[in-house]
């Protein structure tokens, strides 16, 4: 106990005196350095107790991503899980370099730890950061790091981890205690070659998504996909739940026009009963896109949309995490049915979805290429 703390019997101008004796011999400096590596000290532990909240929170979906169940949260109770409230106590109240001493074997400590888990575990940085940031989405690319703030009024991610399956031939399945059951499904374009569709059919798959055409991110043409006519019509013959894609590099308002009438003139030969998906992805460094703002890209997502509602269509956004934080504003889009891709557990997403793009290196009977699997979440045939 410091020889500042009043003891029993000790009178108030005794105490005062060792006070004053006190102040006189410690410098200013070192006043301020004690001051302020308390003031660092409260911060960090504050910000442990935090996260540690975060990561005990009850319950599942998006709090799983962060919850006890992923390493990176593993990383974090480990690292707060040390009590050293009493050496921080006991550091508190020294008026040496004792404290400075204390603060950095911590931080040691923690550093090490960390590094522990990142080397055996295989945890990466990002996967670190998401966990520190359970408010932001947090995503790498082009040798830096973004961050985007959660809005925790657009409808939330209750899709418990725990309740998806991965099987023994990579498909995954998901049921959960509320009745939500994902259904397996494709989505396919030229890559896959001739498609038997008797065989898909039998093989469980009950939805497909099939890529219509897309325009080219360096000229712009509109290109229709090659195995279109095949592929719809494979798959309405086998009595599938059918739906159609096309990947848009439009710049400006003529150019989402001019996708939309394309995707609406072919599907007036087909009757269709999924949606009508327009995918928005960073194709490439180069893109003929890439100047577009995120707001000139949102209005041009929307413009698509309205086009294919007015149309009698079900329009659906595609994208991926990257996508979204960079290409678009997705809180004016959140109203729109989303199909996200995201390939490994827990689903680190924390808004709701339609459809689950979980592997883009899927094995189906009939598709002699690998392919892409989805889950429907809400399947559009029961609606």
């Amino acid at each position: 106990m410091s020889d500042l703390v009043k003891r029993p019997g000790e009178s108030r101008r005794e105490l005062n005196k060792d006070r004053e004796k006190h102040r006189r011999r410690i410098s200013p400096v070192l006043t301020w350095a004690i001051v302020s590596t308390l003031l660092a000290l409260v911060v960090l532990v504050c910000f442990t107790v935090l996260i540690v909240k975060i990561v005990r929170m009850p319950g599942g979906s998006w709090k799983e991503v962060i919850g006890s169940d992923s390493v990176p949260a593993v990383i974090v109770e480990e690292l707060a899980g040390e009590d050293i409230s009493d050496e921080t106590e006991a550091a508190a109240i020294s008026d040496n370099g004792e404290y400075l001493d204390a603060k950095k074997a911590a931080e040691d400590s923690l550093l090490q730890r960390l590094r522990g888990y990142m080397e055996e575990e295989g945890v990466s940085t990002v996967e670190v950061l998401r966990t520190l940031f359970p408010n932001q989405l947090v995503v790498y690319s082009n040798d830096r790091y973004y961050f985007e703030e959660i809005d925790h009024s657009l409808p939330s991610n209750e899709y418990g981890d725990s309740y998806f399956t991965e099987n023994a031939d990579g498909t995954w399945s998901y049921e959960d205690d509320n009745g939500v059951i994902g259904h397996p499904g494709i989505d396919v374009s030229r890559f896959q070659g001739d498609i038997d569709w008797e065989k898909v059919a039998a093989s469980g798959i009950e939805f497909a998504v099939m890529r219509l055409g897309f325009r080219g991110y360096t000229e712009g043409a509109i290109v229709p996909d090659e195995t279109f006519e095949a592929n719809i019509t494979g798959a309405l013959e086998q009595k599938l739940h059918a739906g159609v894609y096309f990947l848009t590099q439009a710049k400006d308002a003529d150019e989402i026009d001019e996708e939309a009438d394309y995707v609406l003139d072919t599907l007036k030969d087909y009757e269709i009963d999924g949606p009508v998906v327009l995918d928005v992805e960073n194709v490439a460094n180069d893109s003929r896109t890439n100047s577009l703002s995120k707001e000139e890209r949102t209005a041009l997502i929307r413009r698509f949309v309205d086009r294919i509602t007015d149309a009698g269509y079900k329009p659906m956004l595609y994208t991926n995490l990257k996508s979204m934080i960079l290409l678009m504003n997705y809180r004016e889009l959140a109203d729109i049915p989303l199909w996200y891709a995201f390939y490994s557990r827990p689903i680190y997403f924390p808004y709701d979805y339609d459809i689950l793009q979980y592997s883009e290196t899927g094995r189906v009977d009939g598709i002699a290429e690998p392919v892409d699997l989805d889950l429907a979440m809400k399947p559009w045939w029961e609606d």
